[in-house]
């Protein structure tokens, strides 16, 4: 990464808005309608059992299913991009499933993780999300083992708390913002279930765009190594 903070940033963010406002039209075609699945689904959960625990968890197992499939596709379009490749939908869909198993993995190892790390202490919490957060790059894109893929990106997030940290709450913190105004409008105009799933799938999707944030970091940090590598 570059040695200033303030212009890695910048080009950080700047490269990964248009990269996301330029490609918006796949994006949400390959994320909304597996974000719209889970989004009915835990309406559904939720009208079957109101107010009870057991709504939560099965609506989190229901997300949990679905989220590889969608994150994997992300991945590779953003990599194949870079590769000035024009992957169809269906291509990254299907190229992705073979790893729907080790992702999912991955997920409830680093979400169980971070849980006890919040559970411990905040810092303990917050120090575990950053440096786990490059792990699902190194699975797609590397193919390696999820433990493995913890320890790559526990080695290469070694030196870029900072950064990396500051990307997380600058795109995480609006976005939490919005979800939360939109919430608050939407019982305050009118407590209707279906608006509220729909705000919170387009949410949803629009969070994918820390995703595109996460992943430029990574590469660039990828780049820094490989450059080390050959000096």
């Amino acid at each position: 990464m570059p040695s200033s903070l303030a212009p890695k940033i910048q080009l950080i963010l700047t490269d990964s808005y248009e990269f996301f406002t330029r490609h918006f039209r796949q994006i949400a075609i390959l994320c909304l309608p597996f974000l719209f699945v889970t989004g009915v689904f835990q309406m559904v959960v939720e009208a079957i059992y109101p107010s009870e625990p057991v709504s939560t968890l099965i609506a989190l197992a229901g997300n949990l299913a679905v989220y590889p499939i969608y994150t994997i596709a992300l991945i590779q379009l953003m990599a194949r991009r870079a590769s000035n490749e024009q992957p169809t939908n269906s291509q990254l869909i299907t190229a992705g499933l073979p790893q729907w198993g080790p992702l999912l993995t991955l997920k409830l190892f680093t979400s169980l993780l971070i849980f006890f790390g919040f559970t411990l202490m905040v810092a303990p919490g917050i120090w575990l999300w950053v440096r786990l957060v490059f792990a699902e790059f190194y699975l797609v894109l590397f193919r390696l083992h999820p433990l493995k893929a913890v320890e790559r990106s526990m080695s290469a997030t070694r030196g870029h708390f900072g950064p990396i940290i500051l990307l997380m709450l600058l795109t995480y913190v609006p976005l939490f913002l919005i979800l939360v105004v939109l919430d608050v409008l939407t019982q305050s105009i009118a407590d209707n279930l279906v608006l509220r799933m729909l705000i919170i799938t387009l949410w949803s999707f629009l969070a994918q765009f820390v995703t595109v944030v996460l992943f430029r970091a990574f590469m660039e940090v990828v780049k820094e190594q490989q450059s080390k590598m050959t000096a």
